[in-house]
């Protein structure tokens, strides 16, 4: 490559030129506007999915919050009241009659139950 002075001078004239610097200009600020943009949408995007999360884990505390109310309302029932009394002193309402099962038997039972859960065969 034999440049001589000339052709260089006529080059570097040519990057100097107002038009070029303008365009090289007008090139870095569109690319700096368009990362500033990628930013925006890549933040929120990512505060959408907070967002998100933290809807789905309020409609589940919500639901949680529902079902605890609904269980103070079952304890609190002449239902549930009657049944834990019946449970608890070993007592029958009229006219059902009350099996005592041992306790070896009742174990026996409840293990093969939960195998069969567990198997799905149930």
């Amino acid at each position: 490559m034999n440049l001589n002075k000339n052709d260089l001078i006529k080059k570097f004239q040519a990057i100097t030129d107002t038009r070029v610097l303008g365009l090289l200009a007008f090139g870095v600020v569109a690319v700096l506007v368009t990362w500033s943009g990628i930013k925006v949408v890549q933040t929120n995007y990512e505060l959408e999915k907070k967002i998100s999360v933290n809807k789905q884990r309020n409609d589940v505390e919500q639901l949680e919050n529902q079902n605890l109310k609904l269980k103070n309302k079952y304890y609190e029932s002449s239902q549930y009241l009657e049944l834990s009394a019946r449970r608890q002193f070993g007592k029958a309402a009229p006219g059902e009659k009350l099996y005592t099962v041992p306790q070896a038997v009742a174990l026996q039972i409840s293990t093969v139950f939960d195998r069969a859960t567990a198997w799905g065969t149930v």
